[in-house]
């Protein structure tokens, strides 16, 4: 089976953003072999009640709770692909004026 990379951008928006507060949580999942974008993947993140989002064609998924800085533990999968699951430390932001 093929193996799946992962991705993961926080996305800060609104008037003002202070210190460990996300607004959403942008998700990206590759094809480890040729770096191709995979739709269909199922992410689910725990620190947001195991929230399951599927990725579009882009192979991009958002979840737009808040989600706080620090270890993010998720689980993707796709048929045809091995599961994957592991942690991603998610790093406190300083206070950005948007």
């Amino acid at each position: 089976m093929k193996a799946l990379l992962f991705s993961c951008f926080s996305i800060l928006s609104g008037s003002f953003c202070f210190s460990q507060s996300f607004t959403s949580l942008s998700v990206s999942v590759t094809d480890a072999d040729n770096h191709s974008s995979l739709s269909n993947a199922f992410i689910s993140i725990k620190e947001l009640s195991w929230k399951v989002q599927l990725t579009g064609g882009d192979g991009k998924a958002l979840f737009d709770k808040p989600v706080p800085p620090g270890d993010i533990h998720y689980i993707i999968s796709k048929d045809g692909y091995v599961g994957q699951e592991g942690t991603y430390y998610m790093k406190p932001q300083e206070k950005i004026n948007i």
